[in-house]
């Protein structure tokens, strides 16, 4: 896999990330079930059953993502023919850990095949949905590609990134039958519209939220202004400019760098005695926001984590810009220098708040 271009092995180093957020979360489904996966009082054999499983997961998958991509690149037209004669089958991307790390997202070598024997993703019979979540705001500014030229659902949340209320939107290209061959009660096969409609409501939603509605719809009406744009640009800039600033006090950025909003630290390289579970708390009793995550071929559970997840929109909402991220790189690494040192973490916190207080929401 190091043989190929950096960005297909990025696009399947994203999915190892993926897998294990689909780890982490089952962890915290089962944790109390019988003769769970992990339990929460950490019981040795169990905590050690599931490091092992977590490690074949991400091996398991790392390898299908080669093997993938490989015939992506190199059996072109026996791909293609999986896609003509896929009956329905769906290829589902995201859940947060592709889009968060990777602005060159797995699309770009399935888009590869359909695009040059199909021309269209309505051509082909494998339906592709994408979980945007956090990466839809620079897809909305421009700065992302469409994935709509490449999916025929895609997901979001509208409360993250994206500013507005809580909630998610679903968008839907071109129409078709859904595949699992759902009938309507005169027997025609539903369409994936249809579907999609009837499982937010009456599904899942309940009664509709007005004022949600209308919250979103203004979320929306942001996305439509000219200085949206430069917003998210200067989003990409602080973070790009806030990684490369750990990267120079010796944190670890997975992928070596962003060119979205977002970044993975790993901690391990500069302190590999302290778990994100410690340097979040330390950090947020410092009010500098983040959250432990785990990060790819990670040593410790899943409850612990050895890294965390830091991203630029919040503080440019305020108006931040480059200089900004400079500091806020030395104040984290003063604070996971002290994380036991609480009269340290009272020092950082007053600085702050004394800086923060020259950025009022909102700039933009």
């Amino acid at each position: 896999i190091l043989a190929v271009s950096d960005e297909v092995f990025l696009a399947a180093y994203a999915i190892v990330a993926n897998i294990a957020y689909v780890f982490k979360g089952l962890f915290a489904a089962f944790g109390q079930a019988a003769q769970p996966i992990v339990s929460h009082n950490h019981g040795a054999g169990n905590t050690a059953r599931a490091k092992q499983t977590l490690r074949v997961a991400l091996i398991a998958s790392l390898g299908f993502a080669a093997f993938l991509y490989g015939c992506c690149l190199c059996f072109p037209k026996q791909l293609a023919a999986f896609f003509a004669n896929g009956d329905g089958a769906v290829i589902a991307l995201g859940a947060s850990g592709i889009v968060l790390y990777f602005s060159s997202l797995p699309f770009s070598a399935l888009n590869t095949v359909i695009m040059y024997y199909f021309q269209s993703v309505e051509s082909a019979k494998v339906n592709i949905a994408i979980a945007l979540s956090r990466g839809i705001v620079l897809i909305a500014a421009g700065l992302l590609d469409n994935p709509l030229k490449y999916a025929r659902i895609v997901t979001s949340t509208t409360h993250k990134t994206l500013r507005g209320p809580r909630g998610g939107v679903i968008l839907l290209g071109q129409d078709f039958p859904n595949p699992k061959g759902q009938l309507t009660p005169k027997g025609e096969v539903k369409m994936m519209s249809a579907c999609l409609d009837s499982a937010v409501f009456p599904g899942i939603q309940g009664g509709p939220l007005e004022h949600v509605i209308a919250a979103k719809a203004v979320a929306f009406g942001e996305c439509l202004q000219p200085e949206y744009k430069e917003y998210q640009m200067q989003v990409k800039k602080n973070a790009a400019k806030l990684a490369e600033e750990l990267i120079n006090r010796g944190f670890k950025i997975v992928s070596g760098g962003t060119d979205n909003h977002s970044m993975l630290v790993d901690l391990r390289t500069k302190y590999p005695d302290l778990t994100g579970k410690v340097a979040e708390k330390a950090l947020v009793m410092a009010d500098i926001t983040c959250n432990k995550n785990m990060v790819p071929f990670d040593s410790r559970s899943a409850f612990q984590t050895s890294g965390i997840r830091l991203g630029t929109p919040a503080i440019t909402t305020r108006g931040a810009k480059e200089d900004l991220m400079v500091e806020i790189a030395a104040m984290i690494e003063e604070v996971l220098d002290n994380v036991e040192n609480e009269s340290v973490i009272t020092k950082v916190r007053e600085k702050v708040n004394g800086i923060m207080k020259n950025y009022p929401l909102f700039a933009y």
